[in-house]
């Protein structure tokens, strides 16, 4: 089973992601912005990153 980075900013549309994916993954680690992401991704070393990236208006 894989590790999975969720990075997205709206807790409700994160902690649906998480619940969603975790009969296909081990373990789902929450990020709600890029600073906490990039630590997470740095300390975890998850195997798949899910990132909510918004186009620049």
């Amino acid at each position: 089973m894989a590790t999975l980075l969720i990075a997205e900013d709206d807790p409700k549309t994160n902690e649906a992601i998480c619940e969603y994916m975790k009969s296909a993954v081990q373990k789902a680690i929450s990020a709600y912005d890029g600073a906490q992401a990039l630590r997470c991704f740095q300390e975890e070393k998850p195997d798949l990153v899910a990132l909510d990236i918004m186009p620049l208006k």
